[in-house]
C-alpha cells in the first residue's frame, strides 16, 4: 500500500503458491509447436508460396504458439494469500480478490465437481454463478461476497487453516459441503 513517499507491507497471515502441472503441459506442447513449424518452413518452397492452404498452415502454427506461450505464463504460478485486509487468489496473471470488509460467508468443499466449471482453469460455472480459479480437484473455498450476485471458488491445500484465519477476521462460516452432484 502506498502513502505519501513511505510504502508499507501487510503481514501475510495466510501464503500459499504452487507450480501448476498442466502449465508445464502447455510449454510442453509449445515446444512441439515450434518442432512442427520449423518443419512446415522447411518444407515451403517457391511452389507452396503461391499455394494458400500452406499460407494458412504456417499462420495457424504461429497463432496457436502464441496462444500457448500467453496460457502458459498466465497460468504458470497458483497462489492464495491472506493479510488480513484482502482475500487474493488465482494464477500468475489471471487473479482475484475480495477485500475482507465484502465477505459474507465462506464455505469449504470438500470434492469439487470439475466437470460444473469445464475443467481446470480460469472458469465460469455451467448454470451458476460462480466464477472459478481451479488448478485441480479437491477441496476449495467458496467465498460469497455480501450483495454480490457472483461468487468465487478457488482450490486450497490447508482449506482449515485458511478458514481459521477467516473466520478471526469475523468471517461467518457455512457448513462443509459435497460438491458431487
Amino acid at each position: 500500500m502506498r502513502r505519501g513517499f513511505y510504502v508499507t507491507h501487510s503481514v501475510m497471515l495466510f501464503e500459499e503458491t504452487k507450480t501448476v502441472w498442466w502449465s508445464q503441459l502447455l510449454w510442453a506442447i509449445a515446444v512441439g509447436d515450434v518442432i512442427l513449424g520449423v518443419y512446415l518452413w522447411q518444407q515451403f518452397d517457391a511452389a507452396a508460396a503461391s499455394n494458400p492452404l500452406a499460407w494458412f498452415a504456417i499462420v495457424l502454427v504461429v497463432v496457436t504458439l502464441i496462444a500457448l506461450v500467453i496460457a502458459a505464463i498466465a497460468f504458470a504460478k497458483y497462489s492464495v494469500t491472506f493479510d488480513g485486509e484482502r482475500l487474493s487468489f488465482g494464477f500468475s496473471k489471471l487473479n482475484g480478490y475480495v477485500p475482507v470488509e465484502t465477505i459474507e460467508s465462506i464455505e469449504i468443499i470438500q470434492h469439487v465437481n470439475l466437470l460444473k466449471f469445464g475443467g481446470v482453469g480460469w472458469r465460469f460455472d455451467f448454470g451458476g454463478k460462480k466464477i472459478g480459479f481451479l488448478a485441480n480437484k479437491g477441496s476449495v473455498i467458496e467465498v460469497t461476497p455480501k450483495g454480490g450476485s457472483w461468487r468465487y471458488v478457488f482450490n486450497c491445500e490447508d482449506t482449515e487453516r485458511l478458514a481459521a484465519f477467516l473466520e478471526k477476521a469475523g468471517i461467518g462460516m457455512t457448513d462443509e459441503a459435497d460438491d458431487e452432484d
